[in-house]
């Protein structure tokens, strides 16, 4: 930023800058967060690249690439299981709060609570199915 500055004489004029320190801005692009992502964005790809160089076929990169998820899955299938579980005694209890009160609760709380538990419990049992259709498709 420039501005304009006049001194006695009315027909000199200065430029002068503005503060005694000129304005820094922080690059958006640099930083700790944004860093760790780039570094672990190029670590990742790198770790794939080179995995599919040494792979025999394409199913050995998608098994070296899947092989770290088989935790992921797991933790998944719990927590699918829990709330499960937890929708379906929600369920319960709705339903016991309609009978009691059934203008403070409506039906369709109990309903859709029953409907819930019953996919989040399925889940786990969908990828036991699927995981078996994968000998079928080979």
């Amino acid at each position: 930023m420039v501005d304009v500055a006049q001194l006695v004489e009315p027909r000199i004029v200065i430029p002068v800058v503005v503060g005694s320190s000129p304005i820094v801005h922080p690059n958006p692009n640099f930083g700790p967060i944004k860093m760790y992502k780039k570094i672990t964005t190029y670590l990742t790809l790198t770790f794939y690249l080179l995995t599919a160089q040494a792979a025999q076929s394409l199913g050995d990169v998608s098994e070296a690439a899947l092989g770290p998820l088989t935790g992921v899955k797991k933790i998944m299938v719990a927590i699918s299981m829990i709330a499960g579980i937890a929708f379906l005694m929600g369920a319960a209890i709705q339903y016991m709060d309609h009978r009691k009160n059934p203008v403070q609760v409506t039906i369709s709380k109990p309903i859709v609570y029953l409907i819930l538990g019953v996919v989040f419990i399925s889940i786990p049992h969908i990828t036991k199915i699927s995981e078996s259709a994968k000998v079928f498709l080979s």
